[in-house]
């Protein structure tokens, strides 16, 4: 009788372990399907956001800020796509007519920083134009009155 109850509990043990294991499977199976509907729609979401800057249909403005002086050294807005090349510039390529594109180098240093971010251009805008701004406190010189 010993026997048949520690047989008959081991057994009792192993299918409610089995039970238990198989409804966390399902569990983490339905997570895992759930995150992966999520990623998938980041990632279209991505991949569009992506081609259509690579086509440049997306009007941005590309800042670079200089940390220590704590000011913007220039700026780049219109139809543009940004990507950092093999020597670690910045290129900005604009769109300036139809199949006519200039391309821009801007080295990055160690104060320096940039963001691009995506607007809504204004309705007057001509689809091709793009202007650059540089901060004219960096062309300015300063004189010294003392001399």
């Amino acid at each position: 009788m010993k026997k048949f109850l520690i047989v008959f509990m081991a057994v009792i043990m192993v299918v409610m372990t089995g039970c238990s294991a198989n409804m966390i499977a399902a569990a983490n199976q339905e997570r895992e399907a759930d995150a992966a509907r999520y990623q998938s729609e980041y990632a279209k979401t991505v991949n569009k956001l992506e081609m259509s800057e690579s086509n440049f249909k997306n009007y941005r403005r590309v800042s670079f800020y200089n940390v220590r002086l704590g000011e913007i050294v220039f700026a780049c807005e219109g139809y543009c796509h940004v990507q950092i090349d093999r020597d670690g510039d910045v290129e900005i390529v604009v769109k300036v007519g139809e199949g006519e594109f200039l391309r821009h180098y801007l080295g990055q240093k160690q104060d320096i920083t940039y963001f691009s971010e995506q607007l809504k251009p204004s309705k007057n805008i001509d689809n091709f134009r793009y202007k650059i701004v540089w901060n004219p406190n960096n062309w300015i010189p300063v004189f010294d009155s003392d001399l």
